[in-house]
């Protein structure tokens, strides 16, 4: 899940990812370096437009029986 990339979609996000970690299928392994590769994908997304920002990483389960989500922000 994506939140406050508000200058670009979802597809412009998945492809910038895709891009740079050609094993990216539009969700992230906990395995490896995954997430670190996405941001590192996202992060020079936003340099190559000249928006100032920091993307972070933060893993979220609402319970005990939920699906884990993935936030990049």
């Amino acid at each position: 899940m994506f939140d406050n990339f508000v200058w670009f979609t979802d597809e412009e996000l998945n492809a910038a990812i895709k891009r740079e970690v050609p094993s990216y299928t539009g969700t992230a392994s906990d395995a490896g370096r995954m997430t670190d590769d996405i941001k590192h994908a996202l992060q020079n997304l936003l340099q190559e437009h000249h928006i100032a920002g920091t993307v972070d990483y933060a893993p979220e389960q609402a319970g005990l029986n939920s699906n884990k989500q993935e936030h990049l922000f």
